[in-house]
């Protein structure tokens, strides 16, 4: 019975396929489109309070957004690693190909800023209405 140490359980015994980079390369795109998707709404956000625009329902939209990103990039990334794993190792050995899950406190974490800062964005919701609110108001 042969004992492979655990640094070296999850290699890659192999070159990697043309095949195996494209699908390495479309299955990245996802977390890659969430974390531009996030900056974008970073950038969007910050030139908002930029221009003074505090309590407003575009910052609101991109509050929301952000803490949205956040969790369904959360939610993908076990599927994500788990794919990455099968498609770097489909053409190791038997009994060398691998696919792990992993959630550490990390991704709790992440998971609990996100819910925060959507619970951020539905109390600046709040606050856009009360504006409203005293604007009128004579």
């Amino acid at each position: 019975m042969d004992v492979i140490p655990r640094a070296y359980s999850h290699a890659i015994l192999h070159t990697l396929s043309i095949t195996e980079k494209g699908l390495g390369l479309l299955l990245n795109l996802a977390p890659l489109m969430i974390e531009l998707f996030i900056l974008f709404c970073l950038i969007r956000l910050f030139r908002l309070y930029e221009q003074g625009e505090i309590f407003s329902l575009k910052n609101v939209r991109f509050i929301r957004n952000l803490g949205y990103a956040l969790l369904i990039g959360q939610l993908i990334n076990p599927v994500y690693e788990g794919l990455m794993g099968v498609i770097l190792t489909m053409n190791n050995p038997h009994g060398h190909r691998f696919a792990s899950i992993t959630l550490d406190q990390t991704n709790i974490g992440i998971v609990l800023t996100a819910l925060m800062v959507i619970l951020v964005s539905w109390i600046m919701t709040e606050g856009c209405k009360l504006r409203e609110e005293q604007q009128f108001t004579i």
